[in-house]
């Protein structure tokens, strides 16, 4: 019963994660208890526990938000009811298969498989651990939106059975061999995705703190006006803007609140934005956006160079803007190779 306490604080903060943990549970009831008293007992005491864990949940949600909020309630109609998860990327069936698991498990993934294949038979566990993945892959494919760290729980399953694997395939004389070459390799891998792959933004935020925080006086005079021009969250929210010394930059970014009636989740909504610099607004009309940057006494505008069309660098010509910073953001990448930044010549 000890695994079920980690599986409801699990499942109490992140709802969906529940998934994973019904193969382990039912064969729990179905095949350990040795009869249906003992059955009985181990339900009655998943009740007891899941009550306790719900009247946990609820009074952290009611002291933090100090109203009658309930969370995973919230969770499900905002992600599943009302779909407004879509509003930040949707992706096709199959997403996982072909991109989510080879990204977040990297070779694991096809040794892990064979792993599972070759244990299948041999151990229940075995086949537990397959349910659980395949379950969780199949209801998280369902859904229209999907990032890498919704499965990130299969990454302990496939790397487990891909030992497994890397024994069956190369024997005791080559296992260790064959350990060392899949770790330098995971290493590299990981040194790339992590210092090297889509650093733009954060590579643009030392400049600006390098460039300006200094610049930054007690009441503000000198505190120039930037403003990033992308995809939703595409600077690392509050480190774009915190100096060390204690200040702040004059950052925005494009907007991106959720389509939603946030009075019936916050105590104390957020406006929606009027002004019209939103994501949605530059994706629909980015000339009449970039013009209202422009006009509106910004020092430096940036933007990735994916969005930066033929029409937009004659709005930037026009005004007598110039070009100022060229910055790599990533080999392979939606949004593109480069960020630009552009800054006034007069």
């Amino acid at each position: 019963m000890k695994y079920l306490v980690l599986a409801g604080i699990s499942v109490a903060i992140r709802p969906t994660s529940i998934i994973s943990y019904i193969p382990f549970y039912l064969y729990h009831v179905i095949y350990t208890a040795s009869d249906w008293s003992t059955r009985a007992h181990l339900i009655g005491r998943t009740i007891q526990m899941v009550i306790y864990i719900l009247l946990c949940v609820l009074g952290f949600d009611f002291i933090w938000y100090r109203s009658n909020a309930v969370t995973f309630i919230n969770f499900l109609k905002v992600n599943i009811i009302d779909g407004i998860a879509s509003e930040y990327g949707i992706h096709r069936l199959g997403w996982y298969i072909t991109q989510g698991l080879p990204v977040t498990c990297g070779i694991c993934y096809p040794l892990g498989l064979y792993g599972l294949y070759k244990c299948f038979k041999i151990h229940k566990i075995a086949k537990i651990m397959a349910a659980s993945l395949f379950l969780n892959l199949f209801f998280l494919e369902l859904g229209p939106h999907k990032e890498f760290r919704f499965i990130q729980n299969a990454i302990p399953v496939l790397t487990l059975f891909a030992s497994k694997s890397i024994n069956s395939i190369f024997g005791k004389r080559h296992y260790q061999t064959a350990v060392n070459w899949i770790c330098t390799f995971n290493l590299f891998v990981a040194f790339y995705f992590s210092f090297v792959h889509q650093k733009g933004p954060i590579e643009l935020s030392r400049i600006w703190r390098r460039e300006y925080c200094d610049r930054i006086r007690p009441d503000q005079t000198t505190n120039e006006k930037l403003v990033f021009l992308g995809v939703c969250h595409a600077l690392p929210g509050e480190y774009s803007r915190y100096c060390s010394n204690g200040r702040h930059l004059n950052v925005e970014q494009l907007e991106c609140l959720p389509s939603l009636d946030q009075s019936e989740f916050l105590t104390r909504p957020i406006n929606q934005s009027e002004s019209g610099r939103t994501v949605k607004e530059f994706q629909k009309d980015s000339r009449r956006v970039l013009d209202d940057f422009i006009h509106s006494e910004f020092d430096e505008i940036c933007l990735f160079d994916f969005d930066l069309s033929r029409d937009l660098e004659n709005i930037f010509e026009n005004h007598d803007w110039i070009r100022t910073r060229k910055i790599f953001h990533s080999h392979f990448s939606d949004q593109g190779k480069w960020i630009y930044c552009f800054s006034s010549n007069t």
